[in-house]
């Protein structure tokens, strides 16, 4: 059987289909599980495809992997087709780079160039859907499918209004393999930075966090002398702020922590040009661990996360008198 996997702490992962009755049959989606996206081009993520997948090493085939949209409450396809009349699928998101390994596709779903809106899906403003993975091999002679594999869903999303008042583009990425990721390629020479290399990619995800309070921290020392006279030595200051969360369940709270720990991070909100219109805090650093605080009650799975952060970018305030 085709398979599907993702790093164990990416926000999307595999499920299985509730009207597949071969595999342990899951719950329609409580809502509040379900990730909000507001537009495809906010969603990129890694994932691993095997086993009786074949990937294109050779010249008479290329190949094309996608996914589109599918409501929560239809089945979806778990069947290799091999012949016959291959339906039309639009797709939601596309793979834009492949690794290709022994029996084995990894790849980073991120093609922003492709679609931009939700008109060609029957998505609707407050809808849950998952994404039905596809990877089809195509004859490179004449652009036609030669064999089609069905690998799988991802957990579910939501649809929400475009509106950076209710959640936060989270974006990051490595240089090297790190947290279950795989970003370097060592048999490309293009460096980790190059486009050959899944660390030249962003994870993206939307996600209702926000960040708040921010101040300017001092590390200062300074010389006391004999007759009591203080002499600075140096001053460095950093921009600090404050991340909270809204009620998440557990695996998102894991995953945002994993990611606010990769070297590369950016925040994208509305908010965040509120307190610097000019110079707005784009890149961050974490700064303390992330903590949790969980909804009061027995066995609860939903949390609110909050962390300190520090602004990436130099704020270029330093005094040395050394």
């Amino acid at each position: 059987m085709n398979t599907i996997s993702f790093p164990r702490y990416s926000f999307v992962q595999a499920q299985p289909d509730p009207m597949r009755e071969d595999v342990p049959t899951s719950c329609y989606p409580d809502p509040r599980s379900c990730l909000p996206i507001s537009t495809p081009v906010n969603l990129a993520f890694q994932i691993t495809a095997g086993d009786s997948i074949s990937p294109p090493f050779f010249t008479a085939y290329t190949g094309s992997f996608y996914a589109y949209a599918v409501p929560v409450n239809e089945s979806i396809r778990w069947t290799t087709q091999t012949s016959g009349t291959f339906e039309t699928h639009t797709p939601f998101i596309k793979s834009s780079f492949r690794l290709y390994n022994v029996g084995y596709v990894t790849a980073m779903f991120d093609d922003a160039t492709y679609n931009d809106s939700f008109q060609a899906y029957p998505i609707a403003v407050g809808e849950c859907f998952k994404l039905q993975f596809v990877y089809d091999e195509i004859y490179s002679s004449t652009q036609t499918i030669h064999q089609r594999y069905y690998l799988g869903c991802s957990t579910n999303f939501i649809r929400v209004p475009v509106n950076e008042c209710y959640t936060t583009l989270l974006q990051y990425r490595n240089p090297k393999d790190t947290f279950d990721f795989s970003y370097y390629n060592p048999n490309e020479s293009t460096g980790h930075e190059g486009e050959n290399n899944l660390g030249y990619y962003y994870n993206k995800v939307e996600l209702p966090i926000y960040l708040k309070n921010p101040v300017m921290n001092d590390d200062t020392k300074v010389y006391t002398r004999s007759d009591g006279t203080i002499i600075k030595l140096y001053e460095r200051k950093e921009e600090q702020y404050l991340l909270e969360t809204d009620q998440m369940p557990y695996t998102w709270l894991r995953a945002l922590d994993v990611a606010l720990s990769h070297d590369t991070v950016l925040l994208h909100n509305s908010n965040l040009s509120s307190f610097d219109p000019i110079n707005t805090a784009i890149f961050f650093q974490k700064k303390e661990n992330f903590e949790i605080e969980y909804q009061k009650g027995p066995f609860s799975a939903f949390g609110k996360g909050n962390c300190k952060l520090l602004n990436a970018q130099p704020v270029h305030l330093y005094n040395n008198n050394c």
